[in-house]
């Protein structure tokens, strides 16, 4: 496993100008994993993990609760994801 090149770097630009969240529904370890394997916090300002939240994407809350912690308005936010779904969520 491991991170795209392109990808890493495209989040590290992102950092000076704008806050990056991680907001994943992965399982319970996969803050240790990804941060060993990726060490995330030199691309994303926030980690959000579902296992640890006992919320997940697409319940709306999980999308609330990433905005607070950022410190950000819905209008601010640009959200990614792979699932159709959850960007639908995320617009509400």
């Amino acid at each position: 496993m491991h991170l795209h090149h392109e990808l890493a770097t495209f989040l590290h630009s992102l950092r000076p100008r704008y806050k990056v969240a991680l907001l994943s529904n992965a399982w319970s370890e996969a803050r240790s994993d990804f941060n060993r394997l990726f060490h995330l916090d030199r691309f994303v300002d926030l980690q959000i993990f579902s296992a640890e939240e006992g919320l997940a994407k697409p319940d709306e809350r999980i999308y609330r609760l990433a905005l607070t912690r950022l410190g950000v308005a819905p209008e601010e936010t640009l959200f990614l994801d792979d699932r159709l779904e959850n960007i639908l969520a995320a617009q509400r």
